[in-house]
């Protein structure tokens, strides 16, 4: 039960970071770092579940970690400072180990016990993970409650949101009991071309919903990013 529980728990806290990164750059640039999740859950599930891919996946994912540093360097900077990640690819690496641990328990624990049994406790952890935010954020004095920001369609949206996010969580988990927890990490890596898709519409046609730089320096870089991951994805599944 401790190891599930503990799993659901950082199912929680991983969208700590990942929300503050969010709110730091965006969501096409954010998005695609969680291609490092492959990276992590590889080496945690070579630690502790014994699944060990060939040595061209590995290739894979050298290609991966160079295309998301790529995509997280600050090309403003003069010198040799753009080579320093932004603030943003810290916590989505910490966002993304996090992640990781919380797949790998998951995957340890329905080994023995099954899956159903194991998506129930995992999710008692996730309200376990859950609760601990209102607490963290009133004894830091960071909660700052505005009733009125609260209507009924923002809360409509929040509900729609975690619906979604639950069952696509819920597919995500029981992937990992038809094949290694490390290539299923790879398949959610195809993420970011859906929200970079997303972000470029919305910016195009309801700039009011959201607005990112589509720049074509930017968007180019992007592009690329995108590309030598999606390269580095197909060369760990074949």
């Amino acid at each position: 039960m401790l190891p599930i529980i503990l799993a659901g728990i950082f199912l929680a806290l991983y969208l700590v970071p990942y929300l503050q990164a969010l709110s730091l750059e965006d969501a096409s640039t954010v998005i695609p770092l969680f291609a490092f999740v492959p990276v992590m859950t590889l080496i945690l599930s070579s630690l502790f579940l014994k699944e060990f891919l060939l040595p061209k996946q590995f290739v894979g994912f050298s290609i991966i970690f160079i295309g998301g540093l790529m995509l997280s360097v600050n090309g403003n900077e003069k010198g040799f400072a753009w080579l320093k990640p932004r603030k943003a690819f810290l916590l989505m690496m910490l966002s993304c180990l996090i992640f990781s641990f919380s797949s790998v328990l998951f995957k340890f624990v329905t080994l023995n016990i099954g899956y159903w049994t194991t998506l129930t406790y995992e999710y008692f952890g996730v309200g376990v993970g859950t609760s601990l935010f209102p607490g963290y954020l009133v004894i830091s004095n960071k909660l700052k409650w505005k009733p009125k920001a609260l209507t009924p369609t923002v809360s409509l949206i929040f509900i729609l949101d975690k619906l979604i996010e639950v069952a696509g969580q819920a597919f995500g988990a029981y992937a990992t009991t038809l094949a290694p927890v490390a290539l299923v990490g790879i398949v959610s890596s195809t993420q970011p071309f859906f929200v970079f898709l997303f972000a470029v519409i919305l910016s195009i046609w309801f700039p009011q919903i959201i607005k990112e730089n589509l720049s074509r320096k930017v968007v180019l870089t992007k592009l690329i990013c995108m590309v030598m991951m999606f390269v580095g994805i197909i060369i760990l599944t074949f």
